[in-house]
C-alpha cells in the first residue's frame, strides 16, 4: 500500500506509521489512546518483541505455529493496546473518556505492506479487550473498509471469547 492510500484520515495514518515501526514477524499493529474530551492523541504505541520472550521469534515467530487467537498469552510480543494503557493512566487520563484506535499490517517480502481490514465489526483479542474492559476504555475503534467503528470493551470481551472458543467464526478478522 502507498502511504498516499491512507493519508487523509490522520488517526488511521498514525496507526499505520506506528505499525511500521514493530518488530513483530507476524502482524504489526499501531494503536492510539484518544482523548475525547480534548478531542487529541494522548499516547501511542505498538506491538514490539519483548526482550526476555525474543528468542521464541529467532527464526520466524512462534505465533505462526499456534491456531489464531488461542493461547493468546504464548508470544514474544507485548500488544500495542496493552502497551497504551499503562502511560494512559499513569498519565492521570480519565481513560473512562478516552478510546483506542488500532491498526494492524501484514508486511510482504518486497517491503511494502497490506492493511489488515476487516468486513465485520469486530475485535477479537480476548487478552487485550479484557484490559480495556478493565481499564473502564470507553471504546475500541477497529477500521472496516473506509471508517472506524467503535465496539465497547465488553462487547469485545465477548466476541474475543466466542471467537477463542470456536462458538463464533467472523467471515474476516
Amino acid at each position: 500500500m502507498d502511504k498516499t492510500d491512507y493519508m487523509d484520515n490522520k488517526i488511521l495514518k498514525e496507526c499505520i506509521d506506528l505499525a511500521l515501526d514493530s518488530d513483530c514477524k507476524k502482524l504489526r499493529f499501531g494503536a492510539v489512546l484518544y482523548d475525547v474530551g480534548t478531542e487529541k492523541i494522548v499516547a501511542r504505541s505498538f506491538n514490539r518483541i519483548m526482550g526476555p520472550f525474543a528468542h521464541l521469534c529467532e527464526k520466524e515467530c512462534i505465533r505462526n505455529s499456534i491456531p489464531s487467537r488461542t493461547e493468546s498469552m504464548i508470544g514474544a510480543c507485548s500488544h500495542a493496546e496493552e502497551r497504551l494503557l499503562i502511560p494512559g493512566a499513569t498519565l492521570g487520563f480519565d481513560l473512562s473518556a478516552c478510546e483506542i484506535y488500532v491498526q494492524g499490517i501484514r508486511m510482504r517480502s518486497d517491503g511494502q505492506f497490506d492493511l489488515l481490514v476487516k468486513d465485520v465489526e469486530t475485535f477479537t483479542c480476548i487478552r487485550c479487550a479484557t484490559q480495556m474492559h478493565i481499564a473502564g476504555l470507553r471504546a475500541i475503534n477497529v477500521w472496516l473498509e473506509d471508517e472506524w467503528h467503535p465496539i465497547s470493551p465488553s462487547a469485545a470481551m465477548v466476541q474475543a471469547f466466542n471467537y477463542a472458543s470456536g462458538a463464533w467464526e467472523p467471515d474476516s478478522v
